[in-house]
């Protein structure tokens, strides 16, 4: 049997956010660029299991395992709890009616990110123009991975690891990507009319005209690892 509650002391998911920003003109057209960005999230939604054995019976280790008898045997007439024995670490659940008992949109969860961003740009001149930028960033958050997913995160909605130690769950962000390096650049070729070469009108100019040249490279680190664990 399994408990969906419905959180009354929801509240609303809301987002701060804070940014500088220093741009310099170089010389031959180039624009480099210099910017801190951060945000933090509060009451962000997430699953809260409130069904968790308390870490003090940990303790009891395989005993947890043992069968003991049911006292709601003949009660329930369905599922793993109508049997006439069930484990020793249901019956020391908190609800050990129920094998669990959560709220899967709980206002439980903080975020925080910083990020460090740079920029170097050569403005279009003389058919040529090109872009670097580079991202250095951390997210930090104690939200375990949500219904709907992110880049490189559970779909699972898993519950905290720990109810009852919540503060242990913060840590990197299941989809955090500390390292963010695009570069990208256009050139435009030198051919056809008002260009270096077989500067032409009619049609051969504009079959041969305006051609471009683009490229883009995303270099990227991926996010980290997860480990998953049983929970108790």
């Amino acid at each position: 049997q399994q408990a969906d509650m419905i959180d009354r002391n929801q509240q609303t998911p809301y987002a701060q956010s804070w940014n500088l920003d220093i741009q310099h003109k170089l010389p031959k057209d180039i624009l480099f660029e210099i910017a801190y960005s951060g945000s933090r999230g509060v009451n962000l939604a997430g699953t809260l299991e409130y069904n968790q054995i308390d870490p003090q019976f940990m303790a009891l280790g395989t005993k947890l395992n043992d069968q003991v008898t049911n006292p709601f045997y003949g009660i329930i007439t369905e599922g793993p709890i109508s049997e006439k024995t069930i484990t020793r670490g249901q019956s020391l659940r908190p609800y050990p009616q129920y094998v669990g008992v959560s709220s899967r949109d709980a206002t439980y969860g903080a975020s925080v990110y910083h990020a460090m961003y740079l920029k170097v740009e050569r403005r279009f001149s003389k058919g040529f123009s090109a872009l670097g930028s580079y991202t250095w960033s951390k997210l930090i958050d104690d939200v375990i991975p949500s219904r709907t997913g992110f880049p490189g995160e559970s779909f699972s909605g898993a519950p905290l690891q720990n109810y009852y130690d919540r503060r242990s769950e913060r840590a990197l962000a299941s989809f955090d990507t500390p390292h963010n390096l695009v570069i990208s650049s256009v050139y435009e070729l030198p051919f056809g009319p008002g260009k270096a070469f077989l500067n032409r009108g009619g049609a051969v100019g504009k079959i041969i005209g305006g051609w471009q040249v683009n490229g883009i490279a995303l270099f990227q680190s991926g996010p980290p690892l997860q480990v998953n664990g049983g929970n108790g």
